[in-house]
């Protein structure tokens, strides 16, 4: 008989994207945020564990009407005219996870965010890909806080079901990221790349060195994102010691 033991719900989790991101990029997004909560919920009861559920929160493209615009945090725009540096031409990602941290509701109400940009986006130095006259970052995350993806580089994918294969993979690790898997404490099966650990296995929490890198990395794990075992534990010590929230 397998004792179960019910916990409140991981933070809510929050999903805004910038104007021109598409339909359909916009779908993926949701779709993949729902499949990755439902996920560790299906891990969590694997180890007789009931979490109860989890508010999802599709803000998209937003504007608060009662903030005038030019404002702090009036609206999405506002994140991203921010956080663009425009000699680059480019979001700076940390800058960028650092205004989400600071916004009045992730203090009144902690949750987690997940932004999808149109814009390029760059992050540390070590962290970049392409050349070095053409540097750039496809995600950054804060752990704990939010993750911040760009489709800018996704869309030169000329294949749609590649190009969407690989924001899904992007969103599922990242997003493993924020509830920091792989463990800090873990020893084994661990990458660090960049100031990141990254895990060792066939897990989607492997580092991805490109866009090539990536889309091979998706199509390898044709049934969809997963997390590796040591990961999936990551996930529900994450989920009871760490992330607890009953908003």
């Amino acid at each position: 008989m397998t004792l179960e033991r019910r916990i409140p719900s991981i933070r809510s989790l929050s999903v805004m994207w910038s104007e021109g991101i598409t339909d359909t990029e916009a779908r993926a997004a949701v779709t993949t945020v729902r499949d990755f909560v439902k996920g560790i919920h299906d891990v969590c009861a694997m180890y007789g564990l009931i979490l109860g559920p989890t508010q999802i929160r599709p803000f998209g493209t937003w504007i608060i009407q009662a903030i005038p615009r030019g404002d702090p945090y009036w609206g999405t725009q506002w994140y991203v005219e921010s956080a663009t540096d425009r000699q680059r031409g480019q979001i700076i990602a940390p800058r960028f996870l650092e205004l989400v941290r600071r916004e009045p509701w992730q203090q009144a109400m902690p949750h987690f965010d997940l932004a999808i940009m149109e814009a390029d986006l760059w992050d540390e130095p070590e962290r970049a890909l392409g050349t070095a006259s053409d540097p750039f970052v496809l995600s950054a995350c804060l752990p704990g806080i939010a993750a911040v993806i760009s489709v800018h580089r996704l869309r030169g994918i000329p294949d749609l079901r590649n190009r969407i294969s690989a924001l899904r993979r992007l969103i599922v690790h990242n997003l493993g990221h924020v509830l920091e898997v792989p463990a800090v404490d873990r020893e084994n099966a661990v990458d660090s790349v960049g100031g990141e650990r990254h895990c060792a296995n066939h897990c989607v929490m492997r580092h991805t060195t490109g866009i090539d890198h990536l889309i091979a990395l998706a199509d390898q794990e044709r049934s969809g994102p997963s997390f590796c075992e040591a990961c999936r534990r990551d996930l529900v010590r994450s989920a009871i010691l760490q992330r607890l929230s009953n908003n």
